[in-house]
């Protein structure tokens, strides 16, 4: 009897299995990775959620939004923190009537100072780069999140956004933290999967390549599509909480 054959048709047969055991072991990473990648994105539409609740429920309890409040500092003391000029936006930086006050930081001292935050804030920082869970709060992905009015083509809205915090001068400076498949699975979990067009905004960030996060088509922003082939985390992203004059 010739062995060999039977050895040889063994080891096809194992080489077979192997293949098999293989394939399910990729298809399993696989899955594994999207599981965890999905479940990223779902944390991060939490936090721009609870943030935008947090935002809105100050806004019903004082009249004002948050960083915007001009009654702060009556109801904390003014050497505990600065009074916004109540004109229903969260903006930046104002000059008048008070010497410079940054809204978008006190604007989670006021949330803190309101207990409407699961963590303190400062919201002293000015032109520098704001600390992550000092000056505001930081995402699960990188970065943290800062509130502006009329940012990302929301020329009307306050807005919740998500980047790595830069200096700043006269409005917020973002780096991406985002890469554009990231941003659009947001955006298609919360508004309509444009970049340029409805509450959810995005942007290239600061010092990426033009283009990176957001390509361009055609003249109109109903063309305009999320960069995926791109894989870096050049995006920044917003999304519009409240309509303001």
């Amino acid at each position: 009897i010739n062995m060999n054959k039977y050895k040889s048709g063994f080891s096809l047969i194992e080489l077979s299995v192997s293949i098999v055991i293989v394939g399910f072991i990729m298809a399993a990473i696989l899955q594994g990775s999207n599981i965890l990648e999905n479940a990223r994105i779902r944390t991060i539409v939490g936090q721009f959620t609870e943030h935008q609740t947090s935002a809105n429920s100050f806004q019903l309890k004082y009249l004002k939004y948050p960083g915007d409040f001009d009654e702060a500092e009556e109801y904390w003391g003014a050497g505990n923190t600065d009074n916004g000029d109540g004109n229903g936006r969260v903006e930046f930086v104002i000059t008048a009537p008070t010497p410079d006050v940054y809204e978008s930081y006190r604007a989670w001292q006021h949330l803190s100072y309101a207990r409407m935050t699961k963590s303190n804030y400062t919201g002293t920082e000015t032109t520098g780069a704001a600390a992550l869970e000092t000056d505001i709060p930081k995402s699960s992905q990188t970065g943290g999140y800062v509130y502006e009015y009329g940012i990302f083509g929301l020329t009307t809205s306050n807005v919740i956004a998500l980047g790595i915090p830069l200096a700043s001068t006269t409005t917020i400076n973002l780096a991406g933290t985002l890469s554009p498949k990231q941003a659009l699975a947001i955006d298609n979990k919360t508004d309509g999967g444009n970049p340029t067009t409805g509450k959810v905004r995005a942007v290239d960030g600061n010092g990426a390549t033009a283009e990176s996060c957001v390509k361009t088509n055609g003249a109109g922003d109903d063309d305009d599509i999320y960069n995926i082939a791109i894989s870096g985390k050049n995006c920044i992203i917003g999304i519009s909480f409240s309509e303001s004059p």
